[in-house]
Parts: structure tokens; C-alpha cells; sequence
């Protein structure tokens, strides 16, 4: 049974942001690689904590599945003419999505 990675965040449009920028700062020399990893692993905590116990919405969504990858209790979703009915009423429709998720019955 795997355990949670919560550097699955950082696959994710905010995570891939802050990786670029601090992957520049150490360019830069503006930071170390150390402080780097640093940042990176308090990102993980921080958002992770976040997600369990501050988002509580849930969505629906229609879509074509252009590609999908299952490894080590991770599903990865390539979406494309997306449609996401929000809890509250909302409609979006999106041309693309990546979806990551991870497999709860095997997360300790």
C-alpha cells in the first residue's frame, strides 16, 4: 500500500509556478538550493493541510478523455471540451484539464 505524496500538488498550476520561480531565484543566486527544498517541502505541508481541511466544494464535470495513466495509486486525466458544474450552480467550460487523483483507499 503507497503512502500520500503531497508533492502531487505540485503538479498543479500554483505548484508548477512556484517551482519555475524558485528554480530561477537559485539560478540568480538569489537563494540556495537548500532554501529551495525548503520551500518546496513547506508548500507540500501547507497546501496539503489546506486541502483537508479548508476545501470542502465539490464539482461535476463532463469530457472527452484524450489520455489517462494510472501508477502507484495516482490517476492522471488529460481532458479536453470540458464541462464543470460547480456545488453552487456554476457552469465552466474549459477546452482543456489535467486531473490528477490520487486512489483513497490506499493512501495510510
Amino acid at each position: 500500500m503507497a503512502a500520500w505524496n503531497p508533492e502531487l500538488y505540485r503538479e498543479g498550476s500554483l505548484g508548477c509556478a512556484l517551482v519555475d520561480a524558485l528554480d530561477e531565484m537559485v539560478m540568480d543566486n538569489q537563494i540556495t538550493d537548500s532554501l529551495r527544498t525548503k520551500m518546496l517541502l513547506q508548500y507540500d505541508k501547507s497546501i496539503t493541510h489546506v486541502m483537508a481541511e479548508h476545501v470542502k466544494n465539490k464539482l461535476k464535470f463532463e469530457a472527452k478523455c484524450k489520455t489517462f495513466n494510472h501508477m502507484d495509486l495516482v490517476w492522471k486525466f488529460q481532458l479536453s471540451d470540458v464541462t464543470i458544474k460547480l456545488d453552487e450552480g456554476a457552469t465552466l467550460d474549459v477546452p482543456n484539464v489535467k486531473v490528477v487523483a490520487c486512489d483513497a483507499k490506499g493512501v495510510k
